[in-house]
């Protein structure tokens, strides 16, 4: 018989019970699930000039010192409609301001709120407010993918971004998140990287980790699609792929919220 896995708890850090995992005996209880619920209204929406068409969220954070939230978001700027990063604060997290922070020209004008990092372009950004960072000139750290490939910066307050040296860090491109381990401090960088999975080329989702935000690790797949994500194909060019998962340290562990990519061929 083999016995369960034991799962290390350290001191004061709870077990997040998403499955049955670590539950040895069970009587007399149940698990509720209770559903999401969305305001009537969204949060953000474009409503400036130099927002054209749309814009989409890359990144929240709540910075405790300053007892507020910070959103980085997306979106295509005139005349060309390059896909650039802006900033918004928040002390709720439902009414946004978006501050004019005279960093970033579009059609002869700063009057916005366009953030100047590694040039313009890319496809995705995210924040982390580290608090194991002693230098406060590095407390805020970002993950873009811009024109370059995937690049890394720091901030004293998630507004005015520097380069580190070395950019970019990773070929390929498009979607990134940051995280953090909460218990050591470590940074987690999981990005966008094709690989082939049963035969498809197919965008799946790759992990890097650095305990210095200068020097990491060669990447590893951690999440690809399974034969159950593919059981709805129907066709040869057909597949269920990765667009982007964000990634959170929670609890005794992580959570993920992967974003499903149904690749279908176009209707004749």
């Amino acid at each position: 018989d083999q016995h369960p896995q034991v799962i290390p708890l350290k001191e004061n850090v709870p077990l997040l019970f998403v499955d049955d995992s670590g539950v040895e005996v069970r009587h007399t209880l149940f698990r509720t699930i209770h559903p999401a619920r969305r305001l009537d209204a969204p949060v953000l929406t474009a409503d400036q000039p130099w927002e054209v068409l749309r814009v989409y969220l890359a990144t929240v954070v709540y910075d405790s010192e300053a007892q507020k939230f910070c959103m980085g978001y997306l979106a295509r700027l005139p005349p060309n409609n390059a896909t650039q990063l802006l900033y918004a604060k928040s002390t709720d997290g439902l009414i946004w301001d978006k501050p004019l922070l005279g960093q970033f020209s579009v059609q002869g004008s700063t009057e916005n709120n366009v953030l100047n990092f590694v040039g313009d372009g890319g496809g995705e950004a995210s924040v982390i407010v580290d608090s194991f960072e002693k230098d406060p000139a590095k407390k805020y750290k970002l993950f873009i993918h811009n024109r370059n490939g995937y690049c890394l910066g720091y901030s004293a307050d998630g507004i005015h971004w520097h380069e580190y040296p070395g950019n970019p860090i990773f070929k390929h491109g498009d979607t990134c998140k940051l995280t953090q381990n909460q218990q050591t401090g470590e940074y987690l960088a999981y990005y966008k990287r094709p690989a082939t999975v049963r035969g498809h080329h197919r965008r799946v989702v790759w992990l890097s980790r650095s305990i210095d935000f200068r020097n990491w690790t060669e990447p590893e797949l951690v999440f690809a699609p399974d034969e159950v994500d593919d059981e709805w194909v129907m066709k040869a060019d057909e597949r269920t792929e990765i667009y982007l998962m964000s990634v959170f340290g929670h609890a005794a562990g992580y959570v993920a919220l992967p974003a499903m990519f149904f690749h279908m061929p176009q209707a004749l």
